[in-house]
């Protein structure tokens, strides 16, 4: 298990961070704060407190959210050995989360260097607004587009800056997109097809070639800032023949790409009842590797839940983009290739495991137990490693008599919390369960 260290107060030659706010982490009390990298990125580090591991905490924030992770746990609770760099697990909260936050950030899926400044943003917004208004008067440009793109939390200094970046990118981004939600209060089917032309995404090569050119082009002409022009109404219109091609072609890549996720879901759920004996597996011989089965059964969902068909007036769908095969097909892929290394792998250590107890003089039923798993076949090891099996055999690497269900218990529980009350009960069921089978008479005694 791998904890960070307490971190030192924040270095005072780097900005304080913005007000925190409650994170929408599923399952996790957490917080967010925002700070500044020396290079004045402004960054996200959420804060999640736990009293018990989750291994949905492997997995990276959203952007929208955060962009590192820092757990704060409490003493006992396990951990995974290895962590991946923009996640942190502390023993406890620190006096400042600064020094935390500027270690984790270089390893940020989300990592980002320099952008805009604030008020490069505001400058293009206020041009954008000038050039909608019938007057010079023009309101806040930040205020105007809150409302309509996801903002969370109070938005005040660096926490505004990176808003503005993960969800504009750019000041010229941001002031298109505002100048098309004013056209949108007069003209709401226009700045519908702007919107789309904005969302979609084609590639440069390949049988879309094409389509991307000419997608650059209208980009150029039916660009919002010429909705006033003489000449905006033929870009409309070439607009709407664009997309009637690009709906067209979207449409028969969307299909192929269900039929991929079909195929990748073939046998899902043979392939989550063996990462679930990985997982068993890994309990057995105390590996700590990230549980398997909950990330086949994430994957396997995603792409199950894929529409039947394009939604009507969305550039993109479900998350596919043309030309491009589902994320979650190429993950449930992956995974399948992880899951069959990693019951090679721990099925090794199991058999190692038995061997040297064996060596040990250990008896015939630590025997019987290495040349059966010896015998395994790999790919069938799913049909007869169910969760009893299992329990006996942890009992046995671990020399804990599978007679006496009390010191087995004893053995993974040597404390309880209010916490872990179910599954020390499920885990006595179970003791006692075997017991009773290996029992000459059936009978289980718990007093000796």
């Amino acid at each position: 298990m791998r904890r960070t260290p307490l971190p030192a107060p924040l270095d005072p030659t780097v900005p304080s961070r913005a007000p925190a706010h409650e994170a929408s982490t599923g399952g996790f009390e957490s917080a967010v704060h925002v700070f500044r990298s020396p290079l004045g990125v402004p960054f996200a580090l959420e804060v999640c407190m736990v009293t018990r591991w989750d291994d949905g905490l492997l997995e990276p924030p959203a952007v929208e959210v955060a962009d590192v992770r820092a757990v704060t746990v409490a003493s006992g609770v396990g951990v995974p050995a290895r962590l991946p760099g923009w996640l942190a697990v502390l023993d406890g909260a620190p006096a400042a989360w600064g020094a935390t936050a500027q270690a984790l950030w270089p390893a940020s899926p989300h990592y980002r260097g320099r952008g805009s400044a604030e008020a490069e943003f505001r400058a293009a917004g206020a041009a954008a607004l000038r050039h909608a208004a019938a007057r010079g008067e023009i309101a806040d440009p930040v205020a105007v587009v809150r409302g309509h793109e996801g903002a969370r939390g109070p938005l005040v200094g660096a926490a505004l800056e990176r808003w503005l970046h993960v969800g504009f990118g750019t000041p010229e981004r941001f002031a298109t997109l505002l100048l098309i939600q004013r056209i949108g209060e007069r003209d709401p089917e226009t700045a519908a097809a702007l919107r789309y032309l904005n969302a979609a995404v084609v590639p440069e090569g390949g049988a879309w070639a094409e389509l991307a050119i000419d997608r650059r082009v209208l980009l150029e002409q039916a660009t919002p800032w010429r909705y006033f022009d003489r000449t905006f109404a033929p870009a409309l219109a070439a607009l709407a023949a664009w997309r009637r091609r690009y709906e067209t072609a979207y449409a028969r890549h969307y299909a192929l790409t269900r039929e991929a996720a079909a195929r990748a879901r073939s046998g899902a759920e043979r392939l989550i009842a063996q990462a679930a004996t990985a997982d068993r597996l890994a309990s057995i011989v105390a590996c700590d590797e990230r549980a398997l089965a909950p990330r086949v059964r994430r994957t396997t969902a995603v792409l199950a839940s894929m529409p039947a068909a394009p939604q009507a007036g969305a550039a993109t769908t479900a998350g596919v983009r043309l030309g491009e095969v589902h994320p979650a097909t190429a993950a449930l892929d992956g995974l399948r290739g992880e899951v069959a290394a990693a019951l090679e792998s721990r099925l090794r250590a199991l058999s190692s495991a038995l061997a040297h107890r064996v060596l040990d003089g250990e008896g015939d039923d630590l025997a019987r137990a290495l040349a059966a798993i010896q015998a395994s076949d790999v790919s069938d090891l799913d049909r007869v490693l169910d969760d009893r099996l299992a329990a006996h055999l942890a009992r046995l690497v671990r020399g804990v008599r599978h007679d006496d269900p009390l010191a087995d218990v004893a053995a993974r529980f040597p404390e309880v919390r209010v916490d872990d009350l179910d599954a020390a009960a499920e885990a006595f069921r179970d003791a006692l369960a075997a017991a009773v089978l290996v029992a000459p008479d059936g009978v289980a005694r718990l007093a000796r």
